[in-house]
């Protein structure tokens, strides 16, 4: 079996440095199962996941929610300083990486298996990262697990000894996994930090766990708190199908404006059938004196297009701002020109503005590296590498419980992450005294200027 440096090295034409301190390459690992692996798409939960593609399931969970603010870019070193009032600093951190590498798929002939593409472009981000912290003299032995083997199953591979010991565990990615590896981190002081699923319905209380990718619930939160800076609730219209349960997601935003105090309600316009209400659907009833806010919390293209073209036709010479969802920037039929005549704000976890030199330097170092452009899984590795390379130096183990001490800004992601509360079986209301979970609330509104995407700030 062909180990991940020499997998890198073929894949990326050039052969992968070592990784930090000390590391053992892909281990015989467990399979997930095959036939509901990934994260699930909204209405379909069991479908096979594109990992390039951002996709939900609602949330029930109340997190607070931030966006993007002003403040200066994090730029490592990491501290080993006791800061603050950890108890667990080490000499030395235990990190496993559980992705699905795929690795007996490779072949000297035919490549690399396609569906490894993303984790493998993760790890080659975190090796940037783990090469800049060795140089904090933060230690680390960091440990690449395949979850993709059909020799083992996953809980088998949680038994190793060196996830046992581990102080920290990236991934693992797939839905059924995910559970397990919750199940086996709670009780213990290993924390479980989660890069691709975007929500999760715990079993029980898991304050091990740490979600960065932010729910629906929370972009619904934070295109509220936009919103609500600058215009006033009566001028909101919120639209969508009736179909896939769509308006059940007009209920976050409602919340998030009660939260912010008042009585005010957004408008609800919800499509009964796309196919013959939509093009007899009076827009122009639907216009407000002065702007107009729509908020089309779908990411449905052919629903998403039409209805922007029908605003378009109809709005004359009416101001008209349109929030969308972070799937609208992967839509290669949205035309440009609806930024700029329908002011278009979308809401997104990840964004890289092209003339940051933070970014240029990282492309043109993974390009040394590696061969190829990062793309946003690269980036994602990176990032998040970054930031745990932080808390372990801090805080030690355990950091998750120092989270809202810091607010990180990556190259492409940033991070603020904030205790979910349980709930109550009875009630249904917050339990602030236990957390369910931490997940990331940084987002950026992202909106074109002189047809480049700039994050507009609150």
């Amino acid at each position: 079996m062909k180990n991940l440096n020499t997998i890198i090295s073929l894949l990326f034409l050039v052969v992968a440095g070592s990784l930090v301190q000390s590391c053992t390459w892909f281990k015989k690992a467990g399979a997930a199962t095959p036939t509901t692996g990934g994260i699930p798409k909204p209405g379909d939960e069991d479908m096979t996941y594109k990992m390039d593609t951002l996709e939900w399931r609602d949330d029930t969970s109340k997190p607070p929610i931030k966006t993007d603010g002003k403040e200066d870019p994090y730029v490592p070193p990491v501290s080993t300083d006791n800061t603050g009032t950890a108890t667990h600093l080490k000499e030395t951190y235990d990190i496993s990486l559980l992705l699905p590498f795929y690795s007996d798929r490779f072949s000297d002939s035919s490549g690399m298996y396609s569906k490894s593409n993303f984790a493998l472009d993760y790890y080659a981000g975190m090796k940037i990262a783990l090469d800049s912290l060795a140089k904090t003299g933060l230690k680390l032995n960091f440990n690449v697990w395949d979850t993709q083997k059909d020799y083992l199953n996953f809980q088998d591979l949680l038994n190793k000894k060196e996830i046992r010991n581990a102080d920290v565990i990236i991934g693992p990615a797939e839905k059924d996994n995910i559970g397990v590896a919750t199940n086996f981190v709670k009780g213990k002081n290993i924390t479980l930090v989660s890069p691709y699923y975007p929500s999760l319905d715990l079993a029980a209380d898991c304050p091990n766990f740490v979600q960065v990718n932010p729910s629906l619930k929370a972009h619904c939160e934070a295109i509220t708190s936009h919103i609500k800076a600058r215009y006033k609730p009566e001028q909101v219209v919120m639209v969508c199908r009736e179909k896939d349960n769509e308006a059940s997601r007009f209920s976050y935003f409602q919340q998030a404006l009660s939260a912010k105090g008042g009585s005010a309600r957004f408008q609800e316009y919800i499509v009964a059938d796309e196919s013959a209400t939509l093009f007899k659907t009076d827009v122009a009833s639907l216009y407000k004196t002065g702007t107009t806010v729509f908020v089309i919390p779908s990411w449905q293209e052919s629903f998403v297009l039409a209805f922007l073209r029908k605003i378009n036709e109809t709005k004359g010479n009416r101001e008209v701002i349109v929030y969308g969802m972070p799937q609208w920037l992967d839509n290669a039929q949205l035309s440009l020109d609806y930024y700029n005549s329908l002011q278009l704000r979308i809401c997104t976890a990840n964004f890289v503005h092209q003339d940051d030199p933070r970014a240029k330097a990282f492309r043109k170092a993974f390009f040394n590296k590696y061969g190829k452009i990062p793309g946003k899984d690269a980036f994602l590795g990176y990032d998040t590498m970054l930031m745990l390379g932080r808390m372990l130096g801090k805080y030690g183990t355990g950091f998750q419980q120092k989270f809202s001490m810091d607010r990180i800004k990556g190259l492409q992601s940033g991070f603020y992450f904030q205790p979910v509360a349980s709930q109550t079986a009875t009630t249904g209301s917050d339990r602030f005294d236990q957390v369910m979970k931490y997940e990331n609330q940084y987002l950026f509104i992202l909106k074109m200027e002189d047809y480049v995407l700039v994050s507009d700030e609150l």
